[in-house]
């Protein structure tokens, strides 16, 4: 009975244990499919939810801009935006009363934080903030996108018109070259991204207003969430863009270009959105400015910046390069392309490549690129250069005295010959230049370690390796052995010669 007893006891337990197991793969089961459906209902509504937008049109003091005048701008302005975005748009159009002066000198002086002040962002995903102004028969539109994605003010956009009655229509086309469509992640293959468009799912009354077409430049960013989901810091993804390949309702799928290996994770994390904004080239260049890592303030001069025309680094250049050299901000300008904005940029120090980047000129006026440190290798390569010198003369003295002695052995000068050989001997040897290149290498590499800086360890044993490769070669001591060998040789049958002379 006890023996029934203990079976009857452990198969209980084997029971309990295999139901324990079922209702926790079921429990995983349940979070995880609620977890998805969360996440495609989120989607779906991504897609689904219109663009909450507000466009505040500050107008100035001419009297040519009456009241009248200004109210009837208004609702032409609001006609025009919903026969181009349709329902795509939830849009309030509104007089301005803040903004002063209502110029490009005040937008200029927006900030994100006055900006904020003024509207109730929270209400909103994009606000256009407009200034027009009027001299003689001149209207002149300037504006400035917010963005609530990104939590970022763009840059200005401006057009003219002379036509009065064509006011609405120039404010339109200003609020298109600064509006940004807003896009997710949804999946990363290798190379090939898949992204949703807000408000993918209606479609802009006019076509012309697509968010996204073929060959468009999309910019990824990371938004880190705290534990309320609500923004704690986004993060711009340097030197990566997302090229627009196909667009199927509200989805995009993605051809990505970066100077960064896997920038973009498969995985999606809680506290981490992925977003997207499409961009396009507004300034006719950007200004590259070139500086060392941690040390913005020191120019790069005389560096040599190359601009190629293509998409993918190892693509073939579609025309010739535009080769510049940093001046002495370190500097250079990039013109925007027409044909393909997409450009990669090759940096080099001397013939040592720093960087290749790829980049979109005219998104920004300026850009600054942070490279490696190239003093200690600038430092290891004059310091080898001079090492290499010495290699150079020690090696054409030795051939010099290797070839005298033999001329001189061959006539017999054995006293001569002796001094010949003497001098060879005194002649640097491998174990010594190695020695100086040590001297060379191990404080670069310490200082390279020491900064942090692989690029300038990795340039530092490239140079010495190589270095070192040419002591060994032409410091080898078979051309002295063979020298000592054949000297022996006809100092030895110089001796017979004369033994058999004497004999004689």
């Amino acid at each position: 009975m006890t023996g029934e007893c203990r079976m009857s006891k452990f198969k209980c337990r084997m029971q309990f244990t295999s139901v324990k197991r079922l209702l926790v793969a079921f429990a995983l089961t349940v979070i995880l499919s609620t977890t998805v459906s969360r996440d495609v209902q989120a989607d779906e509504k991504f897609e689904s939810e219109p663009y909450r937008v507000l466009v505040s049109v500050a107008f100035d003091n001419d009297a040519g801009l009456s009241r009248d005048y200004r109210l009837a701008t208004l609702q032409d302005l609001t006609d025009v935006i919903d026969r181009s975005y349709g329902s795509m748009w939830q849009v309030d159009v509104v007089e301005n009363g803040w903004l002063f002066p209502a110029s490009d000198v005040g937008l200029q002086r927006v900030t994100l934080e006055h900006f904020k002040s003024q509207v109730i962002t929270a209400q909103y995903d994009k606000a256009f903030l407009l200034t027009i102004e009027m001299a003689g028969s001149r209207l002149s539109v300037s504006g400035r996108q917010w963005d609530a994605a990104t939590r970022s003010v763009g840059p200005i956009g401006s057009a003219e018109t002379f036509d009065r009655r064509d006011l609405a229509a120039t404010a339109a086309d200003v609020i298109d070259r600064m509006f940004q469509p807003v896009l997710t992640v949804e999946r990363v293959e290798g190379n090939k991204v898949t992204l949703r468009m807000q408000a993918g799912r209606h479609s802009p009354a006019d076509p012309k207003a697509a968010q996204v077409q073929p060959g468009d430049v999309i910019q990824p960013f990371f938004r880190y969430l705290d534990d309320k989901l609500a923004v704690r810091r986004i993060q711009t993804l340097p030197w990566t863009y997302l090229i627009a390949d196909s667009i199927d309702g509200g989805r995009v799928k993605c051809s990505l270009v970066s100077g960064l290996r896997s920038p973009l994770s498969s995985s999606r994390r809680r506290s981490v959105d992925v977003i997207a904004l499409r961009v396009r080239p507004h300034f006719d260049s950007t200004r590259l400015k070139l500086v060392p890592q941690g040390i913005p303030s020191k120019p790069l001069i005389g560096y040599s910046v190359e601009a190629v025309e293509k998409r993918n680094a190892n693509d073939k250049p579609k025309g010739d390069p535009l080769k510049q050299v940093t001046d002495r901000r370190g500097a250079v300008d990039i013109p925007t392309m027409t044909d393909g904005p997409l450009l990669w940029l090759y940096i080099r120090s001397g013939e040592s490549l720093l960087s290749r980047v790829p980049f979109v000129p005219g998104i920004v006026q300026t850009e600054t690129i942070q490279l490696p440190d190239d003093s200690i290798r600038l430092a290891v390569e004059g310091n080898t250069d001079l090492l290499m010198i010495r290699l150079v003369d020690t090696v054409a003295r030795r051939a010099v005295l290797i070839a005298r002695a033999r001329i001189l052995a061959r006539e017999g000068d054995w006293k001569h010959v002796d001094e010949q050989v003497a001098k060879i001997e005194k002649l640097p040897v491998i174990k010594e230049f190695e020695s100086e290149l040590t001297l060379i290498r191990v404080p670069a590499l310490e200082a390279a370690v020491r900064d942090k800086n692989r690029f300038a360890e990795a340039n530092v044993n490239h140079i010495c390796t190589r270095v070192s490769g040419l002591i060994k070669r032409y410091l080898d001591q078979a051309p002295v052995r063979t020298l000592k060998t054949d000297i022996a040789e006809l100092r030895k049958l110089d001796k017979e010669d004369k033994r058999l002379l004497k004999e004689e």
